[in-house]
């Protein structure tokens, strides 16, 4: 039930229409200039000159899950400063700079922050917080809308996209969802690319994590799960409008349950 509600309060909806996933992942970020707290501003490209990753995450001062990821965030990028770059932006309508001033003080946040404007209306927003991981070719590499559960989780999901043998990839979270909307940890699954493939598996948080060549076509299929549940050996993953690949099981129903129902 506690993953359940994680995924219920991981976001704020502001709108019925849903960002699509699939339709920033791999393509060209344009370039843009948000206004900053300081008085200052910051342009893509600039980043880019400097830093290996820039995290675009789209936020609201009054967004609760957006509240408890920056703390998370913050402490991942004092030890990340020096490659990634987080620039977070309100996209709410009813948030002033000031307002995002106050909020970036009260929080103890060090990393760029300001107002969206204009400059993101290339990226729909349909809730947040959103955030968009563009690697240093400018490139959408990782889409998230949702918060982060963790600062582990936000770390994995950038620690790809950095070194300097880095090659273009995408980053996507994997998880297993039963007929009771729980996500399912000790999961396996297992990612096929050609003749190549590797098998992952969902932590704890229900959540596994796959390093895609942006060039070749993945099968991801279930393996294995924990015992208790029945799947489609034949079923894919498809990806939801949260930039996750989903696959779905049943959860069985208990052997007293069973027998009480014959």
């Amino acid at each position: 039930m506690k993953k359940l509600i994680a995924v219920i309060c991981a976001l704020c909806v502001i709108a019925f229409a849903a960002a699509s996933a699939e339709g920033i992942l791999g393509q060209e970020i344009p370039d843009f200039t948000v206004s900053l707290t300081d008085g200052s501003s910051v342009t893509l490209s600039e980043l880019l000159k400097e830093k290996e990753l820039v995290v675009l995450n789209v936020f609201a001062t009054w967004c609760g899950p957006c509240q408890a990821e920056f703390p998370e965030m913050e402490e991942v990028y004092g030890k990340y400063s020096g490659q990634v770059e987080i620039v977070a932006v309100s996209g709410a309508m009813d948030d002033t700079m000031e307002e995002v001033s106050a909020f970036q003080e009260a929080f103890g946040l060090s990393f760029p922050m300001g107002m969206a404007g204009d400059a993101l209306d290339f990226l729909e927003v349909a809730g947040f917080p959103t955030t968009v991981m563009i690697d240093r070719n400018g490139k959408a590499g990782a889409f998230r809308l949702g918060m982060f559960s963790s600062g582990e989780q936000f770390e994995a999901m950038l620690l790809p996209f950095l070194g300097e043998d880095y090659q273009e990839k995408l980053v996507v979270p994997v998880c297993v969802v039963d007929n009771k909307w729980q996500l399912v940890s000790g999961a396996q699954i297992r990612c096929c690319a050609g003749e190549a493939y590797e098998v992952i598996e969902t932590g704890d948080d229900g959540y596994g994590l796959l390093v895609m060549d942006p060039q070749e076509t993945y099968q991801i299929t279930i393996l294995a799960l924990p015992e208790g549940y029945s799947f489609d050996p034949e079923a894919e993953a498809k990806m939801d409008t949260y930039g996750n690949y989903v696959l779905y099981v049943t959860k069985d129903k208990p052997a007293e349950e069973e027998k009480a129902g014959s």
